[in-house]
């Protein structure tokens, strides 16, 4: 963690709260499944974080600690890196194909937005089901997808007067 404020120090002049947030979220993209914590007996924790930098538009830099983020999964393990955009029927995919990773979203809302379309029914219900890290089955149009313990990091961003317009009381 040290390390990463080292380097984001050199790399950016974003808020420093924003970095240790930042390098949790590529921490636990890199590390999976692979590193937990045993709770209450025979469940296993991982380091997933669902994080959202909030701040004033523009002058806070929240898109540069996202990109920085992304970029170092990007050098050290690619295939942990979870796309963009994305239907609901496509993340399961991905997940059921790989199921830790790094979820990366430039502006939040616009994800709240997306997943209250019909087409992505069921996103929010579903990203709360891998946060709890429980095993998941579902049957696609084109296949069954089984997704076994999850470690999903989400590392978004919004500005703060954008989300709470955009936050329904079901979001909270």
């Amino acid at each position: 963690m040290a390390l990463f404020d080292e380097y984001a120090d050199s790399e950016t002049d974003a808020p420093a709260i924003f970095r240790p947030f930042t390098a949790l979220s590529v921490l636990g993209a890199i590390v999976g499944r692979r590193i937990y914590v045993r709770w209450y007996g025979n469940t296993e924790l991982a380091l997933n974080n669902y994080i959202v930098l909030l701040a004033a538009s523009s002058y806070s830099h929240k898109s540069t600690m996202l990109t920085m983020g992304r970029r170092l999964v990007q050098e050290v393990l690619p295939a942990s890196l979870l796309p963009n955009d994305f239907t609901y029927e496509a993340l399961v995919s991905a997940l059921a194909d790989r199921s830790d990773g790094l979820l990366t979203v430039q502006e939040f809302t616009g994800l709240l937005a997306r997943a209250g379309r019909d087409y992505n029914s069921g996103t929010r219900e579903f990203l709360m089901e891998m946060y709890d890290g429980g095993d998941y089955r579902r049957k696609l149009q084109k296949a069954d997808a089984t997704i076994t313990k999850p470690a999903l990091s989400i590392l978004g961003a919004s500005a703060t007067s954008w989300l709470s317009q955009a936050m329904k009381e079901g979001d909270l």
